[in-house]
């Protein structure tokens, strides 16, 4: 399962979500989530409704601390896991998903929805909620800008044991809203230091050289369309991500990409 850790709005000038048309962009399962907080007798959540479920998430996490610190401005997934499990407002997402890793999800990409709205809102920016993870907003100068959750501070991790020269290790692999990739430990108390040991548990591989530092990268492969006459043939471009390691934040971080191969040609159009 993802987890995830939410760094929330703070301060005194959080303002309403300012939304164009709230009944027609909230559906589904995010409606569903968040219908406890439609109170008001309106079909369809509110940009106040919306603020009140974002002011839960941080009263709660005022509340319950499963990992971290009551209070500290962070709420994580696991923290999300327990409210959902010791607060019925969730009853009905959950008999509908029946499966509550997707219930903590869902919610958790909410939050993070929620809480850049609250922000772009804060920094005088309108913002209107698209789906569990994007919002858009205008700018001061009137360009439109569509944006994901990485405006707001997070980090996705994964539980994952490595084999690394015969010995098994359990680590979290973890990326933030800045794109860095790197590695803590199973229990989130350390951070991985060592580029090589790092590279290995995300399954970079190593280019080696003669006379400079080893190179990590990431395969990668590209559809591409090829006109041949009068069709089109369908190739993957293959070729390598290179990846940078950042001392400072012991993280690495995306570098040039090069494609050096074409190869499988699938078919015609």
């Amino acid at each position: 399962m993802t987890e995830y850790s939410i760094k929330l709005p703070q301060g005194n000038n959080v303002k309403t979500p300012q939304l164009a048309d709230e009944t027609a962009r909230i559906h589904g399962d995010m409606k569903l989530a968040l219908s406890a907080f439609d109170v008001d007798g309106q079909k369809g959540l509110s940009a106040n409704e919306l603020l009140q479920a974002f002011d839960y998430f941080v009263n709660k996490e005022k509340e319950i601390a499963v990992t971290g610190k009551k209070g500290d401005g962070i709420i994580t997934s696991q923290d999300i896991g327990e409210i959902i499990k010791t607060d019925d407002k969730f009853a009905a997402i959950r008999d509908s998903l029946k499966d509550d890793n997707k219930v903590v999800e869902l919610l958790s990409n909410i939050v993070m929805t929620l809480s850049a709205l609250v922000q772009k809102n804060k920094d005088n920016n309108n913002a209107v909620f698209i789906n569990s993870k994007t919002i858009e907003y205008t700018t001061d100068n009137g360009r439109v800008i569509r944006e994901s959750d990485k405006m707001v501070t997070n980090r996705r991790s994964t539980i994952k044991e490595v084999e690394i020269n015969g010995k098994k290790h359990k680590v979290q692999i973890c990326t933030n809203e800045k794109g860095e990739e790197y590695v803590l430990s199973a229990n989130g108390e350390y951070r991985y230091t060592t580029p090589s040991f790092v590279a290995k548990c995300l399954g970079y591989e190593t280019e080696s050289h003669w006379f400079k530092d080893d190179e990590y990268y990431a395969p990668i492969s590209q559809d591409v369309r090829v006109p041949v006459e009068d069709s089109e043939h369908s190739a993957a471009m293959l070729g390598k991500q290179y990846k940078v390691w950042n001392p400072e934040t012991n993280s690495f971080n995306n570098g040039k990409r090069e494609f050096n191969q074409m190869r499988h040609f699938i078919g015609t159009k």
